[in-house]
């Protein structure tokens, strides 16, 4: 996600008008909740992890090998998706500042 998305982007960022800009900018705040979210999931998970391994009512949820995989490459790809927005918006708002200061001279 994160090489498709900065790819995208590095090619049509010269044809992106200002209002459009401000919405690839937009994403580090996106960016930045799905961090947040994800950091609460993976906190709960840790709890409910937990509460297995000390003998409480088990949740059973990721008992086993194939459990653990598809949640450790769905967490994998959620996170290369924050990174490519952040850098996207990153990327965004160096441009609109840019072409700020070009529109000011």
């Amino acid at each position: 996600m994160y090489d498709t998305m900065s790819t995208l982007f590095e090619y049509a960022k010269d044809g992106i008008g200002s209002k459009d800009m401000e919405e690839f900018a937009s994403l580090t705040e996106h960016a930045t909740n799905e961090a947040l979210r994800l950091a609460q999931v993976c906190e709960g998970l840790a709890c409910t992890i937990e509460s297995d391994a000390r003998g409480g009512s088990r949740a059973g949820s990721f008992e086993d090998a194939d459990s653990a995989f598809t949640l450790l490459c769905a967490l994998a790809h959620s996170f290369d998706t924050i990174a490519a927005m952040a850098h996207v918006g990153d990327q965004a708002t160096y441009y609109l500042n840019r072409r700020k200061v070009g529109a000011e001279a």
